[in-house]
């Protein structure tokens, strides 16, 4: 009976020396059969594992292994710089990519050139048409007779005179009056209408009748008219006396003129209707 308290090392001890004598007649050791007995054992065990050996070790029995699904041949190891230069070949883009790009960037670069050209004569126009529109405003010329900026600008200028003067005949004799009037000092004790003054009661005939010119004119017109108007008086018949003023000046006096006339007209009329 096995006994669980004893030391396993003597029980293996003494076990070990029964296992190496106890063997049975059926199967006696293997250094104990004889030589055809052991050949022939080998013989069958090597007939079964030699196609084992044969497809897993197909160099230790001399035959070439079939080749498989799974069967890979690698490559031998290539140097340092053969393997840079193969990286390199598979990251460079193909060339035939490349050349497809080069022609996709050359054809939108003609594109945005072609905008950029495009845009720049348009503003060009556009602005060429702006200055065209503002001289043809400020100059009173209409599409019929725009063939006059073609002439040189003395021609031009007395083309001008010659419409101006046609257009204030009618205030001719105040125009020369204008042009006589002679400034007298300004003195506070004695009662004398100062240059500002006198210059008012001379331009306002005149402005009377520019007024009524403008209002016979199409409106888009009557802006250029005024100024062509002004620039002439200012140019022809302003006193040779006074510093030399400009068209803007000459329309500030005799719109005033007339404005303060009309306030001084209207409140005596009032007045009579009022009493009567």
């Amino acid at each position: 009976m096995y006994d669980a308290s004893a030391p396993l090392e003597e029980d293996t001890d003494d076990e070990m020396p029964l296992l190496e004598h106890h063997w049975d007649d059926d199967h006696p050791p293997i250094h104990s059969l004889p030589a055809h007995a052991l050949s022939s054992s080998m013989e069958c065990l090597s007939s079964l594992t030699d196609p084992v050996r044969a497809y897993f070790f197909p160099t230790a029995s001399g035959k070439p292994r079939s080749k498989s699904a799974s069967h890979v041949e690698r490559s031998p190891l290539c140097s340092t710089k053969t393997c840079r230069e193969s990286i390199e070949l598979l990251q460079a883009p193909p060339p035939s990519a490349q050349a497809n790009g080069e022609t996709k960037r050359a054809s939108l670069r003609a594109v945005r050139e072609k905008r950029q050209t495009a845009y720049l004569l348009a503003s060009q126009a556009k602005r060429e048409g702006q200055h065209r529109h503002q001289l043809e405003l400020f100059r009173g010329l209409s599409g019929r007779d725009g063939e006059r900026s073609q002439l040189p600008r003395r021609e031009k200028r007395q083309i001008n005179d010659a419409e101006m003067e046609k257009l204030l005949a009618p205030v001719q004799s105040k125009l020369n009056r204008l042009r006589t009037t002679t400034i007298p000092p300004y003195n506070s004790r004695i009662n004398v209408k100062y240059g500002a003054q006198v210059l008012k009661d001379r331009l306002l005939p005149v402005g009377k009748h520019v007024l009524a010119l403008l209002q016979r004119e199409r409106e888009e017109r009557r802006g250029a008219l005024e100024i062509e108007i002004c620039k002439h008086i200012a140019d022809t018949y302003w006193p040779s006396e006074v510093v030399e003023v400009s068209h803007l000046r000459v329309m500030e006096i005799y719109r005033n003129a007339v404005f303060y006339e009309e306030m001084e007209v209207e409140p005596c009329f009032g007045e009579e209707v009022k009493g009567g």
